[in-house]
């Protein structure tokens, strides 16, 4: 195949096209030549080359790496001509029904342990010539590389729709608090949740305002403090990170009340102990929930081994949905 194109009576090479778009991201020189294993001196030689082709500058040299505009016209170019070119590889692909290719896949750490062992098994029984590479990130960042074509797919929890995102799947995944008795008894005395059955149907924050509390720093812990602030709550913080798996890790050892969601809960509803309270999170006499969401960039091409892998992903997250996690400790 001949891997060249002709752009403004030019003719360049698709390989330094694709130097340059990993250069433009990073604007690292030492880095990208390491990512690509070839040496700093040819990375700049094709760049130096690329850019007496056309004739510009691509990048400010001094007094760091920086795109010029040309370099950002350019690389809008190649963003799209790397989306064509995978487009046009697996729409041939299930044209030739060879069901191989890659699939991009991202989630954060306590989604991806809770799915990939459910769903991998089954998809490589029906497709064993596809490999699957997955970044594990925060939902803004995953959200940024479905948007720039980095991922084909990713599971996150979404503000609101972007209009390069297609949300495939939208699940709310609903948010619990979770108090152990000791801790309850500690501030509240030994009866507060006794006998009281109606705490299943949900609790404002007001009602525990004393306790300590592990908290995210993520989007979830935004609805969250949101509670807090609508309850008039100020709350004593006493452990908070951007890790829901921290969150889970130091709720199981009961130092203090912690929320998890339905789709994190589930992973360690078995180590929970019977001394565990696991109460529907409410504010403003409404559950609360965050909304996880299937999205994929909406100009990329969707082929059928990607679409059953979107397949059993639903039915994973459809499978969680139903099951019932409120319960008051004995």
């Amino acid at each position: 195949m001949n891997n060249k194109l002709f752009l403004w009576g030019s003719r360049m090479d698709i390989n330094t096209i694709f130097y340059f778009r990993e250069l433009s991201k990073e604007l690292n020189m030492t880095k990208i030549s390491k990512k690509l294993f070839i040496s700093q001196q040819t990375l700049s030689k094709r760049i130096i080359n690329l850019e007496e082709e056309l004739g510009v500058n691509l990048f400010f040299r001094q007094p760091k790496l920086e795109l010029t505009e040309a370099g950002k016209l350019l690389l809008n170019f190649s963003n799209n001509l790397w989306i064509d070119y995978d487009n046009l590889e697996k729409s041939l692909f299930d044209i030739s029904q060879e069901n191989k290719g890659n699939i991009e896949f991202g989630a954060g750490q306590l989604r991806l342990k809770g799915c990939l062992p459910s769903i991998i098994p089954n998809y490589f029984k029906k497709y064993p010539n596809v490999k699957i590479n997955v970044i594990e990130d925060i939902s803004s960042n995953l959200e940024q590389l479905i948007g720039d074509s980095t991922l084909d797919i990713a599971v996150i929890a979404i503000e609101k729709n972007k209009s390069n995102l297609d949300l495939i799947y939208t699940m709310k995944d609903q948010i619990y608090v979770c108090i152990p008795n000791h801790i309850i008894n500690k501030y509240y005395g030994n009866n507060y949740f006794k006998n009281n059955s109606k705490l299943l149907s949900g609790i404002d924050l007001k009602e525990i305002s004393k306790l300590p509390f592990l908290c995210f720093k993520n989007r979830i812990g935004d609805l969250i403090d949101k509670c807090f602030y609508d309850s008039r709550v100020e709350p004593n913080v006493i452990f908070s990170t951007d890790k829901v798996g921290t969150i889970s890790d130091l709720g199981l050892l009961e130092i203090g009340a912690f929320f998890g969601t339905q789709t994190s809960l589930m992973l360690v509803k078995n180590k929970l102990s019977s001394n565990m309270n696991i109460l529907p999170l409410v504010s403003n006499n409404k559950f609360v929930y965050s909304e996880i969401s299937i999205v994929a960039n909406k100009i990329k091409y969707r082929p059928k081994y990607l679409n059953y892998f979107i397949r059993l992903l639903i039915e994973y997250f459809d499978g969680i949905k139903v099951c019932k996690l409120a319960k008051i400790a004995n």
